[in-house]
C-alpha cells in the first residue's frame, strides 16, 4: 500500500473533471519523508502519511521499529542491505506522469521514486591514517510505475 494514504483511492473526479478525462498535470504529486525510526511520516499535498507502509519499506515489516539482521528473505527491508539506513535518509515521491485517467478503478497510476539521501561514506582506516573526512554520498534512486496501489484484491 502507498505511504501517501488516500492515493490508492484517489479518483481525480471533480465537477470539472469527469470519469475518463485525463488527469491534470501534478494532480496528485506528493513527497513523503519520515523521522529516524519512521514513526512519524509526512507527505505533501492533501495525502496523509502511513508510518506502517514506510516501516515496511525500511524495516520489512510494519511492526518493526529497527532493522532485523535475521529477517527472512520475504521480510527484509532496505536496512537489511545497508544497515546504517534510517527513516530520515529515505524520500518517497509519487509523481503524475500522464498515465491513468480520472475515475480509474485501480486509483491513480503514479511514477514512484524511492531515494536514499543525506548518507555519508566513512573511509574508516583512511580517516585514521590520513585524516580523511567522511564524504557526502550522492542521492541514489530507483523509479517504478505504480500500476495498482489498492491492495483490496489481496484480502479477497
Amino acid at each position: 500500500s502507498p505511504v501517501a494514504t488516500g492515493l490508492g483511492s484517489f479518483s481525480g473526479v471533480t465537477e470539472d473533471i469527469l470519469p475518463g478525462d485525463p488527469l491534470p498535470d501534478n494532480s496528485f504529486d506528493t513527497t513523503c519523508t519520515a523521522n529516524e525510526d519512521a514513526s512519524t511520516v509526512t507527505c505533501t499535498n492533501e495525502f496523509g502519511g502511513s508510518s506502517d507502509a514506510f516501516r515496511r519499506i525500511l524495516f520489512g515489516e510494519p511492526d518493526r521499529i529497527a532493522c532485523d539482521p535475521d529477517a527472512s528473505a520475504e521480510t527484509r527491508g532496505m536496512c537489511n542491505f545497508f544497515d546504517r539506513l534510517r527513516g530520515d535518509h529515505i524520500v518517497i515521491r509519487y509523481e503524475f506522469t500522464g498515465l491513468g485517467y480520472a475515475g480509474r478503478p485501480g486509483g491513480a497510476v503514479p511514477t514512484i521514486t524511492v531515494s536514499m539521501q543525506t548518507m555519508q561514506y566513512d573511509f574508516f582506516a583512511l580517516d585514521i591514517l590520513m585524516g580523511f573526512a567522511p564524504l557526502q554520498m550522492p542521492a541514489f534512486a530507483t523509479t517504478v510505475t505504480g500500476e495498482d496501489l489498492n491492495l483490496s484484491w489481496a484480502s479477497g
